[in-house]
């Protein structure tokens, strides 16, 4: 029907964004994006769509207000092109400061993202326009669980830092060529293993915002798990347990110098 229609009124900005909607529910998102482009540059301010909402993302079945614009800035969202996504919502809720689902689609966005404090705004502008959206809502409460607790996980993990470099003190001191010798392959480790994942994300054309987490995490030796195994298995002034003190040590520093690498390395990588 949106086919006969296009035919028969090739600038019918209502047709086109049917077939972006029916595509977008068809998974041929490419095609969802040209049809809605193509809507949205026919008219700017096209018909709201009403979408029924069920299930664990609502606390009683409602109609969300969607428009070509938050249903375009939905589908970027999935193909991971966030800023893109953010534009969109962003321009709706310029339009129209009162679109549910642009604040909505806008704290997902913000998430993805890691800004958690405009996230949580979003969601609660979100909540507060449609309080049925259950999905903002369960967002916003644990993005205000995770404020709260963040604190004192940091204070948390210092503390046990502190402590674990207490205990050994002596050790270290009294033995400064054994540091330097544990010390030596876990930097040659860390290095080589970030460098081959790098340059095979590289190679796979991975997106930089895939690429840098993925190689971090396969870089790093999650130390403070062996910390709590070499103290539990072998005791706190055992040698295990000062192996894994200075992998600690080692290995925050070279971390950071890795972050800083990714960070600095954005241009070899195709968006």
């Amino acid at each position: 029907m949106f086919r006969i229609s296009i035919k028969i009124q090739p600038n019918k900005s209502e047709a086109r964004k049917g077939m972006g909607y029916v595509y977008c529910w068809l998974e041929k998102y490419d095609s969802a994006i040209t049809m809605l482009e193509q809507c949205l540059a026919l008219n700017p301010d096209p018909n709201p769509v009403f979408e029924r909402v069920t299930g664990s993302n609502a606390i009683a079945p409602f109609q969300m207000q969607t428009t070509a614009r938050t249903k375009l800035g939905r589908i970027h969202f999935i193909k991971d092109d966030i800023l893109m996504a953010i534009n969109l919502f962003n321009e709706e809720i310029r339009r129209n400061p009162s679109q549910p689902d642009a604040f909505d689609g806008l704290g997902w966005a913000y998430l993805k993202q890691g800004r958690s404090l405009e996230a949580r705004s979003a969601f609660n502008t979100a909540i507060q326009l449609e309080p049925l959206n259950n999905s903002a809502q369960n967002e916003a409460a644990v993005q205000s669980f995770l404020e709260k607790v963040k604190p004192y996980s940091v204070i948390g993990l210092l503390a046990t830092v502190v402590l674990l470099f207490g205990f050994q003190a002596n050790t270290i001191l009294a033995q400064p060529l054994n540091i330097v010798l544990i010390a030596i392959p876990l930097v040659l480790q860390t290095y080589g293993i970030f460098a081959i994942t790098y340059f095979i994300a590289l190679k796979l054309r991975l997106k930089h915002n895939i690429a840098g987490p993925a190689c971090l995490i396969g870089t790093s030796n999650f130390f403070e798990l062996a910390v709590a195994v070499a103290i539990s298995l072998f005791g706190l002034h055992s040698g295990a347990a000062l192996a894994t003190v200075v992998g600690v040590l080692v290995e925050v520093p070279v971390m950071l110098s890795l972050v800083a690498i990714v960070n600095k390395t954005t241009h070899w990588f195709k968006e």
